[in-house]
């Protein structure tokens, strides 16, 4: 990714009179991310056939304009997580 286009892409950071805003768990625990829902989601609540539709929703959006940087981004983000181990 050429250094435009980290800037342009790059994740929102949000600050209030120079403090950060932070979204946290009142306890801190090994589920604190955003891909563990998802991935339990995926892997132990649908069935193949609704993995299938998800699939073909996400490729099917993805390849409606959307460009190249993104598209290699949402494939990064989320496809190695979600695959069943």
């Amino acid at each position: 990714m050429t250094d435009q286009e980290l800037q342009r892409y790059r994740d929102p950071s949000w600050f209030v009179e120079d403090a950060e805003i932070m979204r946290m768990a009142s306890e801190a625990h090994q589920d604190d991310n955003d891909f563990v829902q998802p991935g339990t989601l995926y892997r132990q609540v649908m069935t193949p056939t609704d993995r299938d539709h998800l699939v073909d929703n996400i490729v099917g959006h993805l390849s409606q304009g959307v460009e190249r940087v993104i598209q290699e981004r949402a494939v990064k983000t989320t496809g190695r997580k979600w695959i069943p181990t």
